[in-house]
């Protein structure tokens, strides 16, 4: 099992609170295609640090007028979720399903290809990449405050 950061933009993390998303595809190039199942991937996302914690502009902080953070530089110890890879595919970014798109937290497959060129730039959609299409369940806690649990039969259990 091996932990890996994966960044998501606040409609996405929006999307993984609200148990609308249980899937992401990403470019076959990326480091994200190494991910195995059972891996966990800690959510990054756009973030501040307040006197109390943390908090983050998908939970729409309108009272919050500090600087946001990045999602790219935030640590692990801020990130309040993870995700538990299920299952791991490679395919053309085409060979997605309706059903799939709406695993990716969008209305439907139009919705997913405007998506897909806003993230990878104009005509990328049309180009066809080959992708890796991640399945998930999210957790919603730090991937790092897990109970420890000692179970010789299922050392699965802790996700």
């Amino acid at each position: 099992m091996t932990d890996r950061p994966i960044l998501f933009s606040e409609k996405m993390v929006y999307g993984l609170t609200h148990g609308l998303k249980t899937q992401t595809r990403r470019l076959a190039t990326s480091p994200l295609a190494k991910t195995k199942p059972r891996d966990r991937l800690w959510v990054r996302e756009t973030w501040a640090p307040v006197s109390d914690g943390f908090v983050y502009r998908s939970d729409f902080w309108e009272h919050y007028s500090g600087p946001w953070k990045p999602s790219i530089h935030m640590p692990r110890r801020a990130s309040r979720l993870f995700l538990v890879v299920t299952d791991v595919r490679f395919q053309a970014l085409h060979d997605i399903t309706e059903r799939e798109a709406e695993a990716e937290g969008e209305e439907d497959l139009y919705d997913y290809q405007r998506l897909w060129d806003e993230l990878y730039g104009p005509g990328s959609w049309d180009e066809n990449p080959q992708i890796v299409a991640l399945s998930f369940t999210v957790k919603k806690q730090n991937i790092d405050n897990l109970p420890h649990i000692i179970c010789s039969e299922a050392p699965h259990a802790l996700v």
